[in-house]
Protein backbone atom coordinates (compact mmCIF):
# COMPACT_ATOMS: atom_id res chain seq x y z
CA UNK A 1 0.00 0.00 0.00
CA UNK A 2 1.20 3.47 -0.74
CA UNK A 3 -0.57 4.89 2.32
CA UNK A 4 -0.77 4.17 6.02
CA UNK A 5 -4.03 2.75 7.40
CA UNK A 6 -4.13 5.77 9.73
CA UNK A 7 -4.51 7.96 6.62
CA UNK A 8 -8.00 6.51 6.20
CA UNK A 9 -9.10 8.54 9.23
CA UNK A 10 -8.08 11.71 7.44
CA UNK A 11 -9.81 10.67 4.23
CA UNK A 12 -12.99 9.84 6.13
CA UNK A 13 -12.95 13.18 7.95
CA UNK A 14 -12.64 15.05 4.68
CA UNK A 15 -15.32 12.95 2.95
CA UNK A 16 -17.62 13.41 5.91
CA UNK A 17 -17.24 17.16 5.45
CA UNK A 18 -17.95 16.93 1.72
CA UNK A 19 -20.98 14.68 2.32
CA UNK A 20 -22.41 17.14 4.82
CA UNK A 21 -21.98 15.00 7.93
CA UNK A 22 -22.32 17.34 10.92
CA UNK A 23 -18.92 18.19 12.40
CA UNK A 24 -19.98 16.93 15.84
CA UNK A 25 -20.90 13.52 14.41
CA UNK A 26 -17.66 13.29 12.42
CA UNK A 27 -15.61 14.27 15.47
CA UNK A 28 -17.46 11.79 17.69
CA UNK A 29 -16.87 8.99 15.18
CA UNK A 30 -13.16 9.74 15.19
CA UNK A 31 -13.08 9.97 18.98
CA UNK A 32 -12.13 13.59 19.48
CA UNK A 33 -13.70 16.97 20.15
CA UNK A 34 -15.08 19.34 17.55
CA UNK A 35 -12.20 21.71 18.31
CA UNK A 36 -9.56 19.05 17.62
CA UNK A 37 -11.45 17.88 14.55
CA UNK A 38 -11.60 21.39 13.12
CA UNK A 39 -7.96 22.14 13.96
CA UNK A 40 -6.74 18.85 12.49
CA UNK A 41 -8.79 18.71 9.32
CA UNK A 42 -9.69 22.31 8.45
CA UNK A 43 -6.32 22.80 6.77
CA UNK A 44 -7.20 20.06 4.26
CA UNK A 45 -10.35 21.83 3.14
CA UNK A 46 -9.04 23.67 0.11
CA UNK A 47 -11.10 26.24 -1.77
CA UNK A 48 -12.03 23.57 -4.32
CA UNK A 49 -13.17 21.20 -1.58
CA UNK A 50 -15.18 23.93 0.11
CA UNK A 51 -16.81 24.79 -3.25
CA UNK A 52 -17.61 21.11 -3.78
CA UNK A 53 -19.15 20.82 -0.31
CA UNK A 54 -21.21 23.98 -0.84
CA UNK A 55 -22.39 22.87 -4.28
CA UNK A 56 -23.37 19.47 -2.92
CA UNK A 57 -25.29 21.08 -0.05
CA UNK A 58 -27.07 23.42 -2.47
CA UNK A 59 -27.85 20.50 -4.75
CA UNK A 60 -29.37 18.59 -1.84
CA UNK A 61 -31.39 21.65 -0.86
CA UNK A 62 -32.63 22.02 -4.44
CA UNK A 63 -33.55 18.34 -4.48
CA UNK A 64 -35.50 18.76 -1.24
CA UNK A 65 -37.35 21.74 -2.72
CA UNK A 66 -38.22 19.71 -5.83
CA UNK A 67 -39.51 16.87 -3.67
CA UNK A 68 -41.59 19.32 -1.61
CA UNK A 69 -43.07 20.80 -4.79
CA UNK A 70 -43.81 17.33 -6.14
CA UNK A 71 -45.40 16.36 -2.82
CA UNK A 72 -47.62 19.46 -2.90
CA UNK A 73 -48.67 18.66 -6.46
CA UNK A 74 -49.48 15.07 -5.52
CA UNK A 75 -51.56 16.21 -2.54
CA UNK A 76 -53.53 18.53 -4.80
CA UNK A 77 -54.02 15.73 -7.36
CA UNK A 78 -55.15 13.42 -4.57
CA UNK A 79 -57.75 15.94 -3.39
CA UNK A 80 -58.97 16.48 -6.96
CA UNK A 81 -59.37 12.72 -7.43
CA UNK A 82 -61.25 12.41 -4.13
CA UNK A 83 -63.71 15.06 -5.32
CA UNK A 84 -64.06 13.31 -8.68
CA UNK A 85 -64.72 9.95 -6.99
CA UNK A 86 -67.33 11.56 -4.74
CA UNK A 87 -69.05 13.13 -7.78
CA UNK A 88 -69.13 9.75 -9.55
CA UNK A 89 -70.53 8.12 -6.42
CA UNK A 90 -73.26 10.74 -6.21
CA UNK A 91 -74.10 10.28 -9.90
CA UNK A 92 -74.48 6.52 -9.37
CA UNK A 93 -76.76 7.09 -6.35
CA UNK A 94 -78.83 9.61 -8.36
CA UNK A 95 -79.17 7.22 -11.35
CA UNK A 96 -80.35 4.37 -9.09
CA UNK A 97 -83.15 6.39 -7.58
Amino acid sequence: MDFKPYDLRHVWAIRAHILGVPIKAAADNLGHSVQIHTKTYQRWFSLDMRKLAINQALSKRNEVELIKDENTGLKMENERLKIEVEKLRMEMVYKRS
